[in-house]
């Protein structure tokens, strides 16, 4: 899903010459399927009231290691050693990310050896 501004293409595909100034589009990371069922809704007074989705941890580690960006590694291990997600679930999570068998072993594989059950 494009959510930047080239999601404009989405409805306007010959859109005016200003709106095709960005070269990048962010699209939604590889996520586990049902991961909508699961998203935290976040709404208090800093948000002005207004209503934000974030993702469940779970949900955001998997995805940020089918990622494999440098960035994510630590980022998962982080979460892992402070005990904000389970070892056990984020392998059950990466099961249902629409990525190839062979590399949700080589995920549960890494998830194990950095400490996770």
């Amino acid at each position: 899903m494009v959510v930047s501004s080239q999601s404009i293409l989405g409805a306007v595909p010959d859109a005016p010459e200003v709106l095709l100034q960005s070269r990048e589009a962010d699209c939604y990371p590889l996520l586990p399927e049902g991961w909508e069922s699961r998203l935290i809704k976040v709404q208090n007074a800093n948000t002005d009231l207004k209503i934000g989705y974030c993702l469940e941890p779970h949900d955001l580690a998997a995805s940020k290691l089918a990622a494999g960006r440098d960035k994510d590694w630590p980022f998962v291990e982080a979460m892992l050693r402070r005990k904000i997600v389970d070892g056990r679930v984020v392998k059950d999570r990466i099961m249902l990310l629409p990525i190839p068998g062979k590399h949700k072993q080589r995920l549960r594989d890494w998830v194990r050896a950095h400490g996770a059950q």
